[in-house]
């Protein structure tokens, strides 16, 4: 027995040396990093399905939809038909700072709002885009194929943790959108980040029934500038402040002023022909956006919101296009709101726009520094 036992502690302190002397190796020899794809270090995105619906890049932008938990996310139920636009730490926490929504015109005139109608975007993989076209080229728009194809009952869209596609430095989603309610229009967007171009999205539209439906257009609209308080429009020329341009005008529906164009030859080109207008805040200090009512949904550096066309991405009717109030909008019910934006007017809707063409694309984005 006595052996026994001294036969243990040896073996025992044999294997205590032998891992003590495998663990003191494996830290001083060097080991090669494991490769990086990018998705785990620098992609947000939802990886099952019980995921945020969110999309982004850390220290970038980030897109989302309905039922998101962007932080300050001062959605309610009237803002169901719009994208969530925002910005991610380099967490990956995110911060809510605007709205994009459409608006379809067609036969001359508007007829529709993502927001009013409480449009559902639905994502879904690229590879939607790619089947549509294969059917188009078979059928026409109106056989049984097609529409069962376009159809969100017949074709529902993919899980959510298939939607999302990475090739080089760029993730893109599909996102179906529900029947425009007077226009019936079936549209889809593809988005797109770039991670050499971290702060802003890419969003491409498409009209699926581009012969059998055309539509004059497709507006894009960043629809909550007062959050930010955006009040100055830079131009090529010269800089706009709402509180001049708007100086003398009516308010109208809803208590908006009057929408203002700025066209092409107003808008500032770069020596490649890259097209950017800029909208921001006028006041000094860091921007701390409050809805008037003293709890801050954003505190931290100022930065600029832009809209953007790269060079032959755009015609000659392209405009740029704001409007403004001088209250807070306070939902359908009381659109007029009662509490004063500090500093005056300042920009509720911002957009680009110009007649829409299939695959038409805009860019959105932010900058800390205005890029003249």
């Amino acid at each position: 027995l006595s052996d026994l036992k001294k036969t243990i502690v040896i073996i025992f302190i044999f294997a205590t040396s032998m891992l003590l002397l495998f663990i003191g190796f494996n830290r001083l020899i060097p080991r090669p990093e494991p490769p990086l794809d990018g998705k785990a270090d620098v992609w947000i995105y939802p990886e099952n399905d019980n995921s945020n619906p969110i999309w982004g890049i850390k220290n970038g932008i980030i897109f989302g939809i309905d039922v998101t938990e962007m932080d300050y996310k001062p959605a309610t139920l009237w803002a169901k038909g719009l994208l969530r636009i925002g910005w991610a730490d380099e967490d990956g926490k995110s911060h809510f700072f605007n709205y994009i929504g459409l608006s379809i015109f067609k036969d001359g005139r508007k007829m529709d709002f993502s927001e009013i109608e409480r449009i559902n975007f639905h994502p879904d993989n690229i590879d939607y885009a790619a089947t549509l076209q294969d059917l188009l080229s078979e059928y026409p728009e109106n056989s049984i194929e097609v529409q069962d194809l376009l159809s969100l009952e017949s074709n529902p869209p993919t899980l959510l943790s298939q939607v999302t596609t990475f090739e080089d430095n760029r993730m893109s989603v599909l996102l179906r959108l529900t029947t425009f309610r007077v226009s019936q229009a079936k549209i889809y967007l593809i988005i797109v980040i770039d991670q050499d171009k971290p702060r802003e999205i890419q969003i491409s539209i498409y009209n699926q029934e581009e012969n059998t439906n055309p539509l004059d257009y497709v507006i894009l609209s960043a629809t909550y500038g007062n959050l930010a308080r955006l009040r100055e429009l830079y131009l090529k020329s010269q800089t706009v402040n709402a509180n001049s341009l708007f100086q003398g005008q009516e308010q109208g529906s809803w208590c908006f002023y009057p929408i203002m164009s700025f066209g092409l030859n107003d808008l500032l080109t770069d020596d490649q022909g890259t097209i950017t207008v800029y909208a921001g805040n006028d006041e000094e200090g860091d921007w701390i956006a409050d809805l008037g009512n003293g709890t801050p949904y954003y505190n931290g550096p100022k930065f600029y919101q832009y809209w953007r066309k790269y060079p032959d991405t755009y015609r000659e009717d392209l405009q740029v296009r704001v409007n403004g109030r001088e209250k807070y909008f306070a939902g359908f019910l009381n659109p007029c709101g009662s509490k004063n934006i500090t500093g005056g007017i300042s920009f509720e809707n911002f957009e680009m726009v110009e007649e829409y063409y299939l695959g038409q694309t805009f860019w959105f984005g932010f900058e800390y520094a205005l890029e003249y």
